[in-house]
Protein backbone atom coordinates (compact mmCIF):
# COMPACT_ATOMS: atom_id res chain seq x y z
CA UNK A 1 0.00 0.00 0.00
CA UNK A 2 1.19 3.49 -0.81
CA UNK A 3 0.80 4.67 2.77
CA UNK A 4 3.22 1.98 3.96
CA UNK A 5 6.07 3.30 1.86
CA UNK A 6 9.67 2.89 2.89
CA UNK A 7 10.07 5.29 5.85
CA UNK A 8 13.54 6.23 4.58
CA UNK A 9 11.97 7.58 1.40
CA UNK A 10 10.36 10.96 1.93
CA UNK A 11 7.41 11.16 -0.46
CA UNK A 12 6.06 14.56 -1.34
CA UNK A 13 3.41 15.71 1.15
CA UNK A 14 0.86 15.97 -1.64
CA UNK A 15 1.53 12.38 -2.73
CA UNK A 16 1.17 11.14 0.83
CA UNK A 17 -2.05 13.11 1.26
CA UNK A 18 -3.37 11.57 -1.95
CA UNK A 19 -2.44 8.09 -0.73
CA UNK A 20 -4.39 8.60 2.51
CA UNK A 21 -7.35 9.98 0.57
CA UNK A 22 -7.32 7.01 -1.79
CA UNK A 23 -7.06 4.52 1.04
CA UNK A 24 -9.87 6.38 2.81
CA UNK A 25 -11.97 5.99 -0.33
CA UNK A 26 -11.29 2.24 -0.35
CA UNK A 27 -12.24 1.98 3.31
CA UNK A 28 -15.40 3.93 2.52
CA UNK A 29 -16.24 1.62 -0.37
CA UNK A 30 -15.89 -1.36 1.96
CA UNK A 31 -18.20 0.33 4.51
CA UNK A 32 -15.39 0.81 7.05
CA UNK A 33 -16.31 4.37 7.99
CA UNK A 34 -14.04 4.55 11.04
CA UNK A 35 -10.88 3.79 9.07
CA UNK A 36 -12.05 6.03 6.22
CA UNK A 37 -12.52 8.97 8.59
CA UNK A 38 -9.11 8.34 10.18
CA UNK A 39 -7.40 8.33 6.78
CA UNK A 40 -9.22 11.42 5.50
CA UNK A 41 -8.36 13.24 8.73
CA UNK A 42 -4.72 12.17 8.53
CA UNK A 43 -4.56 13.32 4.90
CA UNK A 44 -5.53 16.82 6.07
CA UNK A 45 -2.44 16.94 8.28
CA UNK A 46 0.02 16.16 5.47
CA UNK A 47 -1.63 17.98 2.57
CA UNK A 48 -3.90 21.04 2.70
CA UNK A 49 -7.45 19.73 2.26
CA UNK A 50 -9.63 20.57 -0.70
CA UNK A 51 -13.39 20.52 -1.03
CA UNK A 52 -13.71 16.96 -2.27
CA UNK A 53 -11.67 15.67 0.68
CA UNK A 54 -14.10 17.28 3.11
CA UNK A 55 -17.03 15.87 1.14
CA UNK A 56 -15.49 12.40 1.27
CA UNK A 57 -15.08 12.57 5.03
CA UNK A 58 -18.60 14.00 5.28
CA UNK A 59 -19.88 10.95 3.39
CA UNK A 60 -18.14 8.66 5.88
CA UNK A 61 -19.60 10.54 8.87
CA UNK A 62 -23.07 10.44 7.30
CA UNK A 63 -22.82 6.66 6.80
CA UNK A 64 -22.14 6.38 10.55
CA UNK A 65 -25.16 8.56 11.32
CA UNK A 66 -22.94 11.35 12.69
CA UNK A 67 -24.89 14.03 10.83
CA UNK A 68 -23.50 17.02 12.74
CA UNK A 69 -19.92 16.20 11.76
CA UNK A 70 -21.04 15.37 8.22
CA UNK A 71 -22.77 18.75 7.93
CA UNK A 72 -19.65 20.51 9.24
CA UNK A 73 -17.47 18.79 6.62
CA UNK A 74 -19.90 19.47 3.77
CA UNK A 75 -20.09 23.10 4.88
CA UNK A 76 -16.29 23.33 4.73
CA UNK A 77 -16.34 21.70 1.27
CA UNK A 78 -18.87 24.31 0.12
CA UNK A 79 -16.68 27.12 1.48
CA UNK A 80 -13.76 25.76 -0.54
CA UNK A 81 -15.87 25.16 -3.67
CA UNK A 82 -19.27 26.92 -3.63
CA UNK A 83 -20.18 25.40 -7.01
CA UNK A 84 -19.91 21.75 -5.91
CA UNK A 85 -23.40 20.32 -6.35
CA UNK A 86 -22.40 17.03 -4.70
CA UNK A 87 -21.40 18.83 -1.48
CA UNK A 88 -24.82 20.50 -1.31
CA UNK A 89 -26.45 17.14 -2.03
CA UNK A 90 -24.44 15.43 0.71
CA UNK A 91 -25.28 18.13 3.22
CA UNK A 92 -28.93 17.89 2.20
CA UNK A 93 -28.91 14.16 2.88
CA UNK A 94 -27.32 14.79 6.28
CA UNK A 95 -29.95 17.41 7.10
CA UNK A 96 -32.64 14.90 6.11
CA UNK A 97 -31.03 12.34 8.41
CA UNK A 98 -31.42 14.82 11.27
CA UNK A 99 -35.04 15.53 10.32
CA UNK A 100 -34.24 19.09 9.16
CA UNK A 101 -36.21 18.87 5.92
CA UNK A 102 -36.22 22.62 5.31
CA UNK A 103 -32.41 22.67 5.44
CA UNK A 104 -32.31 19.61 3.20
CA UNK A 105 -34.67 21.13 0.63
CA UNK A 106 -32.65 24.35 0.55
CA UNK A 107 -29.44 22.40 -0.16
CA UNK A 108 -31.05 20.11 -2.74
CA UNK A 109 -32.50 23.17 -4.47
CA UNK A 110 -29.06 24.81 -4.57
CA UNK A 111 -27.55 21.59 -5.97
CA UNK A 112 -30.22 21.46 -8.67
CA UNK A 113 -29.47 25.07 -9.64
CA UNK A 114 -25.80 24.14 -9.99
CA UNK A 115 -26.47 20.95 -11.97
CA UNK A 116 -30.10 20.47 -13.07
CA UNK A 117 -29.37 17.12 -14.74
CA UNK A 118 -28.56 15.13 -11.60
CA UNK A 119 -31.51 12.78 -11.29
CA UNK A 120 -30.75 11.59 -7.77
CA UNK A 121 -30.98 15.12 -6.33
CA UNK A 122 -34.58 15.45 -7.53
CA UNK A 123 -35.34 12.12 -5.88
CA UNK A 124 -33.66 13.24 -2.64
CA UNK A 125 -35.56 16.52 -2.61
CA UNK A 126 -38.76 14.62 -3.38
CA UNK A 127 -38.18 12.46 -0.30
CA UNK A 128 -37.66 15.56 1.83
CA UNK A 129 -40.88 17.11 0.52
CA UNK A 130 -42.68 13.81 1.14
CA UNK A 131 -41.38 13.74 4.72
CA UNK A 132 -42.84 17.22 5.25
CA UNK A 133 -46.20 16.09 3.82
CA UNK A 134 -45.83 18.27 0.70
CA UNK A 135 -46.91 15.54 -1.70
CA UNK A 136 -47.49 17.80 -4.71
CA UNK A 137 -43.88 19.01 -4.70
CA UNK A 138 -42.65 15.48 -3.99
CA UNK A 139 -44.57 14.19 -7.01
CA UNK A 140 -43.18 16.99 -9.19
CA UNK A 141 -39.60 16.08 -8.18
CA UNK A 142 -40.14 12.35 -8.69
CA UNK A 143 -41.66 13.10 -12.10
CA UNK A 144 -38.64 15.22 -13.05
CA UNK A 145 -36.26 12.46 -11.93
CA UNK A 146 -38.14 9.93 -14.08
CA UNK A 147 -38.13 12.34 -17.02
CA UNK A 148 -34.37 12.82 -16.76
CA UNK A 149 -33.60 9.11 -16.44
CA UNK A 150 -36.56 6.75 -16.93
CA UNK A 151 -34.32 3.69 -16.47
CA UNK A 152 -32.93 4.73 -13.08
Amino acid sequence: HAVRLDPNRAPAQKDLGLAYNLRGADYSASADSNHAIADYTHAFTVDPPHGSAYSSRGNAYARKGDYNRAIADYTQAIKLDPNDASAYNGRGIAYSGKGDYDGAIADFTRAIKLDPNLTFIYSSRGLAYHSKGDYDRALADYTQAIKLDPDD
